[in-house]
């Protein structure tokens, strides 16, 4: 094979994979676009978005089998139009499991959008020096025997959500026991057969990361 066509191959299969993953996401798209449809027209039913918030039954089975890589496309809907798309935002926290703290919440209509918003452009950034200090925090606690702060921070902890993971798997590789319950609380998921039993080992979260990562990563923080 002469290294013109190896060039060529090799330029063509790039390609490939683009053209693929660009038609993944036109794919995702459209079908994220009819469900947001049907979506708005139940909340614009009050009554049926008062019985069920989420949108209704099939409605959040649809979303939902979306996957993680629909959460970019609320989040487009939820900074384009906050009012039209305001209770999209309970997808996010289904998701990612990112519960805000009490001071980012705020007490306008669409402050917790916004606090979302905001998490998702930019305070994912300080995800690992946060997620550093609970646990720094929580060996000081365990050391000192101060039972009700040591909890306070593991709920903290998760309290990051999912985007918390990669950084719980490096400190798990390095004997942090005490962190398996709050990765296995993360990656546990309504009627999934992947998840872990609440018996799991370090050894056997750290198996299951290695077997099921690419389903739970997020995607980087946009540089602007």
């Amino acid at each position: 094979m002469n290294l013109r066509y190896m060039v060529l191959t090799v330029i063509f299969l790039a390609n490939l994979g683009l053209n693929n993953l660009y038609g993944q996401n036109d794919s995702l798209k459209k079908e994220f676009e009819e469900i947001y449809k049907t979506w708005i027209k139940n909340k614009n039913e009050k009554y049926f978005m008062m019985a069920s918030p989420y949108g209704g039954p099939d409605v959040e089975k649809q979303i939902i089998s979306l996957g993680l890589d629909v959460v970019p496309l609320i989040f487009n809907k939820l900074e384009d139009n906050p009012k039209e798309s305001r209770g999209l935002e309970r997808y996010v926290i289904v998701f990612t499991k990112k519960l805000l703290e009490r001071e980012t919440k705020g007490e306008k209509p669409n402050s917790l959008i916004e606090g979302y918003i905001n998490w998702w452009k930019e305070g994912r950034k300080e995800t690992p020096s946060i997620f550093n200090k609970y646990c720094s925090d929580y060996e000081v606690a365990i050391k000192d025997k101060n039972e009700e702060v040591s909890k306070e921070l593991l709920m903290k902890i998760k309290r990051l959500g999912i985007d918390a993971l990669p950084y719980m798997i490096e400190k798990l590789k390095k004997g942090n026991e005490y962190l398996v319950p709050v990765f296995i609380d993360l990656t546990t998921v309504k009627d999934s057969e992947k998840n872990l039993k609440e018996t799991a080992t370090k050894e056997e979260c750290l198996k299951w990361w290695e077997e099921n990562k690419e389903e739970w990563l997020l995607p980087p923080v946009e540089s602007k």
